[in-house]
């Protein structure tokens, strides 16, 4: 899939959604795109119906169906290849998918980010093996050089980077100020825009519960008929679970802002903590880490372009002080 990909890009077909003309359509085929194509029984001539169905329109929760269940209609129109050819390829699909990871991430993983296209970095075991490894830039592993350039640093490298930065920073009163009124103004900012997002969307689950009340009266009234209330309650209750997910989610985000002194804080103590201890446990820095940064930029030399930093994290210091003592 990854030369398959590739060499789209290379001879510049264009992709599903640019053909579409979806949103987000790019120039770049994703791995997960060709997938999804190889998957596909539609171009053996196959029409699949009734894969998914409705338990019932109050819980508007789905479930698959089984297989044995499913509609099915063969030779529903010309074929591009055979249905033994379809099931070669999702035989060698399944035979390549294997997952040989052991299940771990990488110390910095969802931090090192290239400065360039903006994808993460992931960790190479052989590369620069004499720095213990090293992070390539994902939009480079996946399509080469047509997207962009490796971005390469040492695993040791950027470690011993991100610990002298945070020796400077906590040494530095001028530079700690500075990412505190920063972060200070973002926080109050973010604070503004939760409150007006919230307001939009609880008038908008209010609009969408009146609705129901009156489909639920026409239904009633058999001004319209059980098919034509599922009809338009999925659409209902669709809206509904989609933003009353996202209210949860701004209401949480409020319930958890704290006070901004008690935040800076924590920040300062954990990378006081962090400067002072010699951590082994590979698990622990990892975490002490990801509470402390929110991302690294990765310039295409190796060097750091910068680091930002994740003050407002809510998570406590008391799992770091109990593993360091």
């Amino acid at each position: 899939m990854y030369k398959i990909s590739n060499f789209f890009i290379s001879r510049e077909i264009p992709t599903p959604r640019t053909v579409s003309g979806g949103g987000k359509a790019g120039a770049l085929w994703n791995q997960s795109s060709v997938s999804v194509i190889l998957k596909n029984i539609v171009y053996t001539g196959t029409l699949v119906h009734h894969r998914e169905e409705t338990r019932d329109f109050i819980s508007k929760k789905r479930r698959r169906v089984d297989p044995s269940e499913q509609v099915v209609h063969e030779n529903a129109h010309p074929a591009i290849i055979t249905m033994d050819e379809h099931l070669a390829v999702l035989e060698k699909m399944k035979k390549k998918g294997r997952n040989n990871s052991n299940g771990s991430e990488s110390l910095f993983a969802h931090i090192a980010v290239c400065a360039d296209c903006c994808k993460g970095m992931t960790f190479r075991k052989d590369r620069r093996k004499k720095s213990g490894g090293a992070y390539v830039c994902v939009g480079y592993v996946k399509h080469s050089t047509s997207y962009c350039s490796s971005h390469i640093i040492g695993y040791d490298n950027l470690l011993q980077a991100v610990k002298d930065e945070l020796k400077e920073l906590i040494t530095d009163n001028i530079k700690l100020e500075r990412l505190y009124g920063a972060a200070n103004t973002k926080a109050n900012e973010q604070h503004t825009k939760y409150l007006k997002e919230l307001a939009t969307v609880t008038k908008r689950l209010n609009k969408l519960n009146r609705e129901f009340q009156s489909l639920l009266q026409l239904y009633t009234e058999k001004v319209i008929d059980i098919a034509q209330f599922k009809v338009q309650n999925e659409h209902i209750q669709f809206e509904q679970g989609r933003l009353s997910q996202r209210k949860a989610e701004i209401e949480s985000l409020l319930e958890t802002k704290k006070d901004t002194e008690e935040q800076l804080r924590a920040f300062r103590k954990q990378i006081s903590r962090f400067t002072k201890l010699d951590i082994d446990d590979e698990q622990v820095l990892k975490q002490v880490l990801q509470r402390l940064i929110q991302k690294i930029e990765v310039n295409d030399d190796g060097s750091i372009k910068a680091i930002h930093y994740n003050i407002s994290r809510p998570q406590s210091v008391r799992t770091l002080e109990q593993q360091g003592a």
